[in-house]
């Protein structure tokens, strides 16, 4: 604003001195012109009237001949030289010349030159008006802006000020808010005002942002809980047997048996903080595959294989139909995890005599893993989001014991760039396909 106004300034100055110097010039014109036909009579004798005499302050008339000699002078015996050389006077037109030139006694004045015939002679009759009244004026002007600008800058930087805080009011508003929301209230969102603006759309984005920090801490919250209360059975189980086993002497058969309960224990606890691995992983959107060539039976029965006695205790029936000599390239360390995550869920849910059945196939190329068990299937309100995570259904749990299951299965495949569905089979039971592409 101060540029501004100083520009302001300086532009008005500018017009108002050239305002004012072009009304000198018509003023002078017109003083010349009018005193013109009485010299015209007489140059060397002539007289003009009072009405048409300026004060020696303000300027004089001059009648010259064309080689620059003074005839006469109004007021009379004014000595002003007129400081132009006889070549520029006798170039004169009969337009008249007009120049700027500085005078004693009336410092600079706009001077007007007219030619003037008398007699088939030629002579020059000059007037001259000094600035003095301009330069008053300009003085004043000088002054006045001198004081409005200063109070114009002051004012504007007020109201600027004013604006900028009634503007910025609802932002300080929000930051105020902002920090008021703490760890243990991250559910009170900022008010959005019902303008419509950047405001209204800065408070819902930070909403939006606020919301999503919600999920994430009560997703760290349910994370921790979960792996706590999942930890705590494995964990309880194995420092009972640890103490028994030290209680007494013990023969080497219960020295086995309880030392078999402490490794299920443990290798149930290494696949849990497997899955959490690859959930976080999953979450950031850089679970690591690394593809190698694979028999995809050989796979799979070992798979099999590592579940069928918890199902033969069950009396669930576990079969694999997958044909001989199927070599794919893929992550062998993560489809495992997926597949072993897909049984137990299988198993989880099928009752005693029950069936589960595993099967792949390759059809161009895309392999295709399909888990299907006779069990109650998927509760219609969780299959919607049978793969989030920590999704129960049925009393239990929709994956392994803390949730993670089928989420860790759709990881997986997300990242062999495939897909996961999970849907009921008529009549009974649950299936979950994964499809991923091979190479």
């Amino acid at each position: 604003m101060t540029v501004v106004l100083i520009a302001a300034g300086w532009l008005l100055y500018t017009r108002e001195r050239t305002a004012l110097q072009g009304g000198l010039d018509d003023e002078l014109q017109a003083r010349v012109h009018a005193v013109a036909p009485y010299i015209r009579r007489n140059p060397r004798l002539a007289r003009i009237p009072d009405t048409l005499t300026l004060d020696p302050e303000e300027g004089f008339f001059l009648v010259l001949t064309r080689r620059g000699a003074v005839v006469n002078a109004f007021p009379k015996g004014h000595p002003a030289p007129v400081g132009l050389s006889p070549q520029q006077l006798d170039r004169t037109s009969d337009e008249g010349l007009l120049l700027t030139r500085a005078f004693p006694g009336i410092g600079p004045a706009r001077v007007f030159v007219q030619p003037i015939a008398r007699g088939g002679r030629g002579y020059l009759l000059i007037g001259a008006l000094s600035f003095s009244d301009i330069d008053d004026a300009l003085s004043r002007l000088t002054r006045v802006l001198l004081v409005v600008l200063p109070v114009g800058v002051a004012g504007t930087t007020l109201v600027g000020w004013l604006l900028a805080g009634l503007a910025l009011r609802p932002v300080e508003r929000m930051r105020r808010e902002s920090e008021a929301i703490a760890e243990e209230e991250l559910g009170r969102r900022l008010q959005v005002p019902a303008t419509g603006d950047e405001l209204a759309r800065l408070a819902t984005t930070m909403n939006s942002m606020l919301d999503r920090v919600e999920a994430a801490v009560e997703h760290e919250r349910r994370l921790v809980d979960l792996t706590s209360h999942e930890l705590r059975t494995p964990l309880g189980v194995a420092r009972a047997e640890a103490a028994l086993a030290l209680a007494r002497r013990r023969t080497r058969a219960e020295l086995e048996q309880a030392l078999r309960i402490v490794a299920a224990r443990l290798d149930w606890m290494s696949r849990l903080s497997d899955d959490l691995l690859v959930l976080a992983r999953s979450e950031r959107g850089r679970v690591p595959v690394r593809r190698t060539a694979i028999d995809l039976r050989a796979l799979l029965e070992g798979s099999c294989e590592a579940w069928r006695g918890q199902a033969g205790e069950r009396g669930i029936d576990v079969t694999l139909t997958v044909a001989e000599g199927l070599e794919v390239e893929v992550d062998s360390d993560r489809v495992r995890q997926a597949v072993g995550n897909l049984l137990d869920n299988a198993l989880r849910h099928t009752p005693p005599g029950g069936r589960v059945r595993l099967g792949a196939s390759v059809a161009g190329p895309a392999l295709r893993i399909e888990v299907e068990d006779s069990g109650p299937g998927f509760d219609p309100e969780v299959l919607p989001g049978a793969f989030r995570p920590y999704v129960r259904g049925n009393g239990e749990a929709a994956g392994s014991g803390a949730g993670l299951g089928l989420a860790i299965v759709q990881a997986v495949a997300e990242a062999h760039g495939g897909a996961a569905v999970a849907e009921n089979v008529p009549g009974g039971g649950a299936r979950v396909t994964v499809t991923m592409p091979v190479t």
